[in-house]
């Protein structure tokens, strides 16, 4: 008999099998019907906090990247089309491609739809670990997510985390609707923090002052845990100013990568955008308010 007195466990904490997962049926609805046009981002970072030492995944297709792993030049297939639970441990037999995977349901917060994923695989050569974990959220048409890779045994560990994005481009810039001068995209981000690989999520607003000379403002802020938990140190707000915007793509005009973004359908209904920090990597997602 349950406790009245006890909690339920918060749903982005309990995992189960992937196989016949509702999370991945509707995950995948999105990712496999943008397919043919999917556009992905990917960041990989070698060392938490350090935000210069950059490892940069090589795309073999439209929806696969090879990332690279510590020794013996070993690399590992990511599809960021479905990296809930389908990541390929490939290339040189560092690693078994048999592989455990969980997953978690999904919870919905406003329009955006949350989930975590887990995989687990063993160094052939070795037997030490490798391990997935993943912190993702999806709108009607569109997915945002990060990923933490852990390569090593305890005390040894090093790290690797990716933040993607998912969905066919507008491929033009957002245009007025009836009178409006200007526009908003409201929606959430989700995000590691490197120094502890915590997971964390926040709300994302991304603002066009002037749509006929548009640039793009992103403010992401009210950071709390993945399961909604207040943080035990508040974590400061991430913002891009001024960010240029071409063909319905913005990035940051110095070109230093630290967040590129698109708006997504016929409608510039949704957009989508990955950030890196010195601190923080993740993703975010929002819908045309």
């Amino acid at each position: 008999m349950n406790d009245p007195n006890t909690p339920p466990p918060n749903p982005l904490t309990v995992f189960m099998p992937t196989a016949g997962s509702r999370t991945i049926q509707d995950f995948q609805a999105i990712t496999d019907s943008s397919a043919s046009n999917t556009v992905l981002s990917v960041s990989s970072v070698a060392e938490e906090g350090n935000f210069g030492n950059e490892v940069n995944p090589t795309r073999v297709s439209g929806t696969t990247y090879l990332v690279p792993l510590p020794g013996n030049a070993a690399r590992i297939s990511v599809n960021t089309s479905a990296p809930l639970d389908d990541i390929s441990l490939i290339t040189n037999g560092s690693y078994t491609s048999n592989f455990t995977s969980m997953i978690t349901n999904g919870v919905t917060v406003g329009d955006v739809t949350f989930a975590r994923g887990r995989i687990a695989a063993t160094r052939v050569a070795d037997s030490s670990p490798l391990g997935f974990e993943t912190f993702a959220g999806w709108l009607d048409g569109s997915v945002f997510g990060t990923t933490q890779i852990t390569i090593g045994a305890s005390g040894s560990e090093e790290y690797r985390f990716i933040s993607y994005i998912v969905g066919v481009p507008a491929g033009s810039n957002p245009s007025a609707t009836g009178s409006e001068t200007s526009g908003t995209w409201e929606g959430s981000a989700v995000a590691t923090i490197k120094a502890d690989r915590t997971f964390v999520r926040g709300d994302a607003t991304i603002d066009i002052d002037d749509l006929s000379s548009p640039d793009v403002d992103v403010t992401l802020d009210n950071w709390r845990m993945a399961t909604g938990e207040a943080l035990s140190t508040d974590m400061d707000a991430i913002t891009y100013t001024d960010l240029q915007l071409a063909s319905g793509a913005f990035e940051d005009p110095s070109g230093n990568a630290q967040v590129f973004g698109r708006f997504y359908g016929t409608g510039h209904n949704e957009v989508g955008g990955r950030f890196n920090t010195m601190d923080v990597i993740g993703a975010f997602g929002g819908t045309r308010q």
